[in-house]
């Protein structure tokens, strides 16, 4: 049976609430997703949903049949929870995603990536190349974040994500992974001059800043992506899935 929330007050409508702040969601590893697709894809993965939340006036509308608690929001406090301009009415409420302590041959490292739509590219991009495992250093936003969520979809559920520090690094490199670092150093050589490698990790930096000097001790070479015309720099979602479909293609042939 749906349970209907009108207050500000209601208890259950305040911790959605909460959950918009980064240090609230890590306090009770939660997280709200928001739209119909990402909601059912998230029902069709491993995901623990702990509650569906509509918005009243679309709930006859966007209303999926399962056995998950339902709470609805009158249209006012659902717009005020919502993150999108134009919200299909459904919320759910989600506990953390489990991830793992193996890893795949083709890893992902983000070090202290900054924004939150390019690690949502990245993360589609990597379930689209095969690199199932991203590890993310700290200070790298939240992949709770609603930008990401929006970003990366599906893929989201899918991944193994999670937050590492430089020990783990150092860890990772003594088990025969080929460490890349995109980074424009004296050395750097041309993505295209790479041949295969059965194990492969590559690091992709701050935005601004590139990769931390600590992080670029542990790299085995710095790679660059070729470019035309007069541009500088790529995104760092760009180049981090240009790079990831690069090591796909070769690791394939």
């Amino acid at each position: 049976m749906s349970k209907y929330i009108k207050s500000k007050d209601n208890s259950f409508y305040k911790n959605l609430n909460s959950l918009n702040k980064r240090k609230n969601r890590y306090k009770k590893n939660e997280f709200i997703i928001e739209g119909k697709k990402l909601v059912e894809e998230a029902i069709l993965s491993d995901v623990k949903i702990k509650a569906l939340i509509y918005k009243e006036s679309k709930y006859e509308e966007v209303k999926i049949n399962s056995d998950i608690d339902e709470y609805i929001l009158s249209d006012s406090l659902f717009r005020e929870l919502s993150y999108m301009e134009n919200s299909e009415g459904i919320i759910a409420l989600c506990s953390f995603l489990k991830n793992k302590d193996t890893y795949g041959d083709k890893i992902i490292v983000l070090d202290k990536l900054n924004d939150p739509g390019n690690l949502g590219t990245i993360i589609r991009s990597s379930e689209a190349f095969g690199f199932n495992d991203i590890l993310l250093t700290e200070g790298t936003v939240d992949f709770y974040n609603s930008k990401v969520l929006r970003g990366a979809m599906g893929s989201i559920f899918r991944q193994n994500i999670k937050y590492i520090n430089y020990e783990d690094l150092k860890e990772l490199k003594k088990q025969d992974y080929k460490i890349y670092a995109m980074a424009l150093e004296e050395n750097s050589i041309n993505i295209q001059n790479i041949k295969h490698n059965e194990k492969i990790i590559i690091i992709v930096g701050n935005e601004a800043n590139g990769i931390s000097e600590e992080v670029k001790t542990i790299a085995d070479s710095f790679i660059i992506i070729p470019m035309k015309g007069k541009i500088e720099s790529l995104n760092a979602g760009v180049a981090a899935s240009t790079s990831m479909f690069y090591f796909d293609l070769i690791n394939c042939k």
